[in-house]
C-alpha cells in the first residue's frame, strides 16, 4: 500500500496551520481521487470560515467571493491533480463537516468553540494528506504566523505530554522545507490550567512574538508572570510580580523582576503588554486605624521583635487575623 505524501497547499496553508485541537480520527484514503469540483467547494469555504475566524467577515460573502475568484479556481484546479489522499466521500465529508461550521458561526458568532469546531476540521485534512507537527502528546493550542524578516511559516503551541499531565510548555516551531522544527520551548510552566497564550507584533517591527502568562501560588507566597519570546531575535523576556505571605514585615503591594532588563525597549513593551493583561495595578491604600492593616501597623511601630517594650494599639470588634476558634468566639 502507497504511503501518505506531504503537498504544500498554498492557499490553505496558512488557515490549515491554526489548529486549536488535535483530531483522533484523521481521513485518509486511497481511492480515486476527489474532483476539481469538490476542492473548489472545499477550498473556498475554508477561506472564507478562516477569514470569518480571524477578521470576522461575513462567512457567506466571503465564500462566494473565494468561489468566484481566479486564485481559487487555480488552486482547485492544481490540488485536484497532485493530492492523490483524499477520495471524492472522504472530501465530501470534509465538506459537510465545513457547512456544518459555517451554520454554527451564522448561529452563534465568533468565540472559541465555533473555532474549535474549524480548527477540527482542519486538523483532520492536515492528518490525512501525511502533514504533522514535530510534536507529540496533546497541544492546547497553536497559532501559525509569519515574520517580515523571514520566509518561513512559524507556530507557537502550547503542549504537554497527554490529557492527564500537567507540564505545559510553549513551543516555538519554524518551517524547514515542508515540515518543522522547534527552534524554543519554554521551562515547565507552574500553572496548572493554561492561561493567556497568544501571537502579537508588540513592538511594531513586522516581527511577532509569542506572549504568555503563569502563575504559582502557595500557602506561604507566590508569583504571576508575563512572558514575550520574540522569534526574530530568540530571546524570552519576562515580568514577575511576587508575593510573600510569610513575610508580613514585608510590602503589601507584590515586588517587580524584569528579566533581562539590559534592552530597555524591550523593557517598555513589557511594561505596556503587562498593564494589558490586568499587572502592575495600583496597591490599596494602607490604612493604620483599620484593623484589616494591624499586623503592618504592629511591624511599622515594633519593627520584628517579639519581646521588650513594646506599642500596642487597640482595635474595636473581632480581630482581623483569628489564630484559634477560641479566639473567634471570644
Amino acid at each position: 500500500m502507497p504511503r501518505p505524501r506531504f503537498v504544500r497547499v498554498g492557499l490553505l496553508q496558512s488557515a490549515l496551520l491554526v489548529i486549536n485541537g488535535v483530531c483522533n480520527n484523521p481521513l485518509v484514503s486511497y481511492d480515486a481521487m476527489a474532483s476539481f469540483h469538490l476542492w473548489l467547494e472545499v477550498l473556498s469555504y475554508v477561506k472564507a470560515l478562516f477569514e470569518a475566524t480571524t477578521l470576522g467577515l461575513g462567512v457567506r460573502e466571503q465564500y462566494l467571493k473565494h468561489r468566484n475568484e481566479r486564485e481559487t479556481i487555480a488552486e482547485a484546479e492544481r490540488v485536484s491533480q497532485v493530492i492523490s489522499t483524499y477520495s471524492e466521500e472522504e472530501l465530501e465529508a470534509i465538506l459537510s463537516r465545513l457547512k456544518a461550521c459555517r451554520d454554527r458561526f451564522i448561529r452563534e458568532g465568533s468565540g472559541a468553540a465555533r473555532q474549535k469546531c474549524l480548527c477540527n476540521v482542519f486538523a483532520d485534512i492536515i492528518a490525512g494528506n501525511g502533514g504533522r507537527l514535530p510534536l507529540a502528546g496533546d497541544i492546547l493550542r497553536a497559532i501559525a504566523f509569519r515574520n517580515i524578516d523571514s520566509p518561513h511559516v512559524f507556530i507557537a503551541c502550547l503542549r504537554r505530554s497527554s490529557e492527564r499531565d500537567f507540564d505545559f510548555r510553549a513551543y516555538a516551531l519554524e518551517q524547514t522545507g515542508n515540515t518543522f522544527r522547534t527552534v524554543w520551548k519554554s521551562d515547565i510552566l507552574s500553572s496548572a490550567t493554561p492561561m493567556a497564550f497568544e501571537v502579537q507584533d508588540v513592538d511594531d517591527d513586522g516581527n511577532r512574538e509569542i506572549v504568555f502568562e503563569d502563575k504559582s501560588y502557595g500557602t506561604g507566597g507566590g508569583s504571576y508572570s508575563l512572558m514575550i519570546y520574540s522569534t526574530s531575535t530568540s530571546r524570552l523576556f519576562s515580568l514577575t510580580e511576587s508575593l510573600n505571605w510569610q513575610n508580613r514585615a514585608g510590602p503589601t503591594s507584590p515586588e517587580i523582576e524584569i528579566k533581562p532588563a539590559d534592552t530597555p525597549e524591550m523593557v517598555r513593551v513589557l511594561e505596556d503588554i503587562a498593564k494589558r493583561h490586568g499587572f502592575l495595578q495600583p496597591g490599596r491604600m494602607v490604612d493604620f486605624e483599620s484593623p484589616e492593616f494591624s499586623v503592618q501597623r504592629w511591624h511599622k511601630e515594633n519593627g520584628t521583635r517579639t519581646s521588650g517594650l513594646v506599642s500596642i494599639h487597640h482595635y474595636e470588634g473581632y480581630p482581623r487575623y483569628e489564630a484559634t476558634v477560641a479566639a473567634t468566639l471570644v
